[in-house]
């Protein structure tokens, strides 16, 4: 009796599996669910690295348009100061900088090869500070007339380490990507 039952159970089994093979109403939705969360993923990647490099970009020409006073001696003259400085970055940079988080290097020497460029991470693996402070003048760090100047932007970008799965963190404890963005010249004889 029992074996009738099995011989009868196991058949119906075969057959609903058969059936569920063949059923192809709910495979089109599996499909978009499996493919769509990479699909996802890699768009707002995409668009998290493009807006790094923009914000980079930004970052870069900001510095060498406020670079510029230093170059002609205007921010020498006016004493302008390193937060002087940093707003004026900030300010050509549409707000996608926070002038907070902004840290500026001001280098000079006699020769090229003399200069040497500074780090902007420190020992610990966080965004090294300014080389002065906000209120010093930036002739302090420019020197005078006729001298090569290095300028160091360096700012910690939360938004492209805040994507999951990515890990791109590489400052403050792998909370931001470092952009940094350096101008080198000589000041003009003014």
């Amino acid at each position: 009796m029992l074996r009738q039952r099995l011989s009868r159970a196991i058949p119906n089994r075969w057959s609903l599996l058969r059936r569920f093979r063949r059923d192809t109403s709910g495979a089109t939705a599996i499909e978009f669910a499996m493919v769509f969360t990479p699909f996802l993923m890699l768009i707002f990647a995409i668009f998290g690295v493009s807006l790094f490099y923009i914000s980079e970009t930004i970052l870069d020409r900001s510095l060498t348009a406020a670079s510029r006073q230093i170059r002609t001696g205007q921010s020498q003259s006016a004493n302008l100061s390193i937060v002087e400085f940093k707003n004026q970055i900030c300010n050509n940079s549409g707000g996608l900088i926070d002038c907070a988080k902004l840290s500026i290097m001001v280098l000079n020497e006699e020769n090229w090869a003399d200069i040497t460029p500074p780090s902007c991470i420190d020992d610990d693996g966080n965004l090294a500070g300014s080389s002065h402070q906000d209120d010093a003048a930036v002739s302090e760090g420019a020197g005078g007339r006729e001298r090569v100047v290095l300028v160091v932007a360096c700012y910690p970008w939360p938004l492209l380490a805040s994507l999951p799965y990515l890990g791109l963190g590489n400052v403050n404890g792998n909370q931001a990507q470092l952009i940094s963005a350096v101008t080198a010249f000589k000041s003009e004889p003014y």
